[in-house]
């Protein structure tokens, strides 16, 4: 591929005829050739990287072989590779290692992510370990029916020496006020069974907390900072309340260039209410999306109107900021093609 400023500048591809390595050579003629599997399950899995200097593949500057497993080898029908280990390497010998370990959980999840170095052809050394815990579902079948799998909550880091570095815990589908009945002003949410599936209905697998905790002292709630967030029965986030108890709201009422014809979708978020109370607004017009804000002046903050061509949505046909009574910004004024 040649670069059009400069004929000269030729990016190179080669790949074997099995599909086991892919070659580019760059326009300073370095090499970097990926590798993949081309047996059984490990076919068409990425195997790692090496990059060798300029026109000269016998001298390999940097390699990452990435090395998996199949969880899934006893079975008939299916295979589940993952990753266990990702290397870097370098010719001088220096090296990055992070291992990852499963299947102290129900589900196999990944439990702990383990990096070390070793510089100079030395031994590794532990530098940091990530471990994660999820919520138990052999022992609740309420949410194991559902799928509900893969739901991180705590997160925790640890040194070297194995102290905590950092710790986060989660909390998934608190109900009250963080979870929502979503009703349009009659009838049903489209596409949605609000009779079915409403605030009964509590394990969805939303986010609705996250709490950092002081790694000095990691089990001391009363230095934790806890960010929560609300949900509507539709899925949607309709609130987020920071550790300093600022609260910012999304809104999804309709409002589309045909109202009252259409409100029931609640799909789109159109209104943000920030802590302070000003709001922004989304307004969705056959003929034009305007954003405004209220809650302020015009001469503080103004609105922003985006209209695209009533003959032609190809391309809009102004962009315009309205401060303090001005209209400033790009008109266009082309026919369409």
């Amino acid at each position: 591929m040649a670069d059009a400023d400069n004929p000269s500048a030729t990016l190179t591809y080669t790949y074997a005829a099995d599909r086991a390595w892919g070659k580019l050579r760059a326009p300073d003629g370095t090499i970097v050739k990926h590798l993949f599997g081309t047996t059984t399950w490990q076919a068409g899995l990425p195997l790692g990287a090496e990059y060798y200097a300029a026109d000269n593949e016998s001298v390999k500057k940097k390699w990452t072989p990435t090395l998996w497993e199949n969880a899934g080898v006893s079975t008939t029908f299916y295979d589940w590779p993952r990753v266990t280990d990702e290397i870097v390497q370098d010719e001088a010998g220096n090296k990055r290692w992070t291992s990852y370990d499963y299947g102290s959980n129900s589900y196999n999840l990944l439990g702990d992510a383990s990096e070390y170095t070793a510089s100079g052809g030395g031994s590794y050394q532990l530098q940091r370990r990530t471990h994660q815990t999820y919520l138990n579902y052999v022992q609740n079948t309420t949410s194991g029916t559902r799928r509900l799998i893969g739901l991180v909550t705590e997160r925790d880091l640890y040194d070297a020496a194995g102290v905590v570095a950092a710790k986060t815990t989660f909390g998934y589908d608190a109900t009250g006020p963080n979870l929502v009945q979503q009703m349009p002003p009659s009838g049903q949410i489209t596409q949605h069974d609000t009779v079915n599936y409403g605030t009964s209905r509590t394990w969805r697998g939303n986010l609705t907390s996250a709490t950092r905790w002081d790694a000095s002292a990691p089990s001391d709630a009363s230095l934790a900072v806890t960010t929560t967030t609300g949900y509507n029965t539709t899925g949607n986030p309709i609130f987020q309340v920071d550790p300093l108890f600022h609260r910012s709201d999304i809104g999804y009422v309709d409002d589309f260039s045909d109202q009252p014809t259409i409100n029931s979708t609640r799909a789109y978020p159109t209104t943000l209410t920030d802590p302070d109370g000003f709001q922004s607004k989304l307004h969705d017009r056959f003929w034009a999306i305007t954003v405004a804000r209220t809650g302020c002046s015009t001469a503080a903050w103004g609105s922003t109107r985006i209209a695209a061509k009533p003959a032609s949505f190809s391309h809009f046909k102004e962009l315009v900021r309205h401060d303090a009574g001005e209209e400033v910004g790009l008109h266009e004024d082309e026919q369409a093609d």
